[in-house]
């Protein structure tokens, strides 16, 4: 299996909660290699995805690239905005779609955040939950 089938089939299993619940539409992917065309269709209900590569109606976006580049986007290598913007991707429809999509897609493989891990602080019981801070303004 490729990275592009790896990627569909990993986002068919998703948790809801990564798209906005208002989020409505359906993107069709086509994706062309060896003088083929391979389809995948996304498509935003309420917050919930749903993967297929049925034609079921007429989608609201359509985006149109080369397998090898949609590989690379799927395994974080390649930033689709910069394609679009190299011309490596084509799209037409609902922008807002596409750009829920790569909201989708994972970062750069080598990318790692440059923060300090958020370190949860459990308070001890029986405090009243004001910060010290907080509580030496009230004093005033």
């Amino acid at each position: 299996m490729g990275a592009t089938e790896t990627f569909f089939e990993e986002l068919a299993w998703r948790e809801t909660g990564e798209v906005p619940s208002d989020v409505t539409g359906t993107i069709r992917f086509d994706l062309h290699h060896d003088q083929e065309v391979d389809r995948w269709r996304l498509t935003f209900k309420r917050g919930v995805m749903f993967v297929s590569r049925e034609a079921d109606g007429e989608p609201d976006c359509v985006v149109t690239t080369d397998r090898a580049i949609f590989d690379r986007m799927t395994t974080g290598e390649t930033n689709p905005a910069g394609a679009v913007l190299r011309n490596e991707i084509t799209f037409a429809g609902q922008l807002t779609l596409f750009l829920y999509f790569q909201r989708l897609l994972p970062g750069p493989p080598d990318a790692h955040d440059p923060r300090p891990p958020r370190v949860r602080q459990v308070r001890p019981t029986g405090e009243t939950g004001a910060r010290p801070a907080a509580a030496e303004r009230s004093d005033r």
